[in-house]
């Protein structure tokens, strides 16, 4: 199967939008329907989530620099979507299954959000509704592994068809690429003093955005508002980019911080409020990636690797200290206000 000439963009965004969502949700639905009937303490579930999480996130910065220099981003997603048919058969082995898996997720991530980047460097909109996608896919698969539903043959003939597609348009990508890999191989690394202390603050402002989205915990977040705040935290992802487009990244930051500070005293209690609240919060979670990417370019992947590293930092104290308790009030102001001063503080530091 082969692809020329290179899809339009719109076209293959959908492609990396599905592939986003498809494999967050196999992976959820892997880990509680086919690994956790085989754990039988917390603290081997603990131990395989360490598994999962550690070559996901952890891999990504490596696999995102290796990216930047072999410039194959399809044919890498693809080894992801691989992985993941592989990691099926490994189920019988848990944490070797969760490794398989993370590493597959690792290498979804990177090259299609590396090529989303590459295809439109000027632009927050295009990478938001990839990020939002991937989102609702954990919780859908989330939900779908707690259903007695079989899915795991539908799964994996779901990710061959993805596989397909990913070598499909790998095949044209060197022809496709050369120009926007041309132009951003003319942007140069500069290590300044003022480009490293904005990297410094983008991954802190990571790292504390993702410690927020790990423990937040609503008392009125169950049933049909699960569902509600779920799409809610899509739909705040996906606009971010165009708000950022449209506003201005400031105007954007500091709008939906103002939103999200207004809402967070309230929102453990007032499900309405709580639902504005997640969809200011997550507004920002897109541009985060685009600013690392920007202040690293040409190293886009490299960029995006970081971001989900320090995304890995910021929830892992959760794996131990746990996220059963609702989030205090307090807690969600004092949060709101360091995530968004430092998302600002990084925007005035210019070259």
């Amino acid at each position: 199967m082969d692809l020329k000439p290179f899809p339009s963009f719109p076209l293959r965004l959908s492609v990396y939008t599905f592939g986003h969502f498809f494999f967050e949700f196999t992976a959820n639905y892997f880990i509680i329907a086919l690994i956790a009937p085989q754990i039988s303490s917390s603290a081997q579930m603990i131990e395989v989530l360490l598994f999962y999480n550690l070559f996901d996130y952890g891999f990504q910065v490596l696999i995102g620099l290796v990216d930047d220099i072999v410039h194959r981003n399809h044919f890498f997603a693809a080894c992801g979507a691989a992985l993941f048919i592989i990691g099926y058969f490994c189920s019988p082995i848990p944490n070797l299954m969760a490794a398989v898996i993370g590493l597959g997720a690792a290498f979804i991530h990177v090259p299609l959000g590396r090529q989303v980047l590459l295809d439109r460097p000027h632009s927050y909109a295009p990478l938001a509704p990839f990020v939002a996608s991937g989102a609702f896919g954990v919780f859908l698969g989330r939900r779908a592994g707690f259903t007695s539903l079989p899915l795991s043959w539908p799964v994996l003939a779901c990710a061959i068809v993805v596989l397909s597609l990913l070598i499909a348009l790998g095949t044209a990508e060197r022809e496709g690429n050369a120009h926007a890999e041309r132009e951003n191989a003319t942007k140069s690394l500069r290590f300044t003093k003022i480009g490293i202390v904005a990297v410094l603050i983008l991954v802190l402002a990571v790292a504390v955005q993702s410690f927020t989205f790990a423990i937040l915990v609503f008392a009125w977040d169950s049933g049909a508002l699960a569902w509600l705040a779920a799409i809610t935290i899509m739909l705040g992802k996906a606009v971010g980019g165009f708000f950022a487009d449209r506003f201005g990244y400031r105007t954007t930051i500091i709008g939906s911080s103002l939103v999200a500070l207004a809402a967070a005293a309230f929102a453990p209690s007032y499900p309405i409020l709580g639902l504005i609240f997640l969809f200011a919060l997550n507004i920002p979670s897109a541009t985060l990636i685009s600013r690392i990417a920007k202040r690293l370019a040409p190293a886009l992947g490299t960029g995006f690797g970081l971001y989900k590293f320090f995304h890995l930092v910021g929830f892992f104290p959760t794996l131990f200290w746990g996220t059963g308790h609702p989030v205090s009030p307090i807690n969600l102001i004092l949060l709101t206000i360091v995530i968004g001063g430092l998302m600002l503080a990084e925007g005035q530091l210019k070259e």
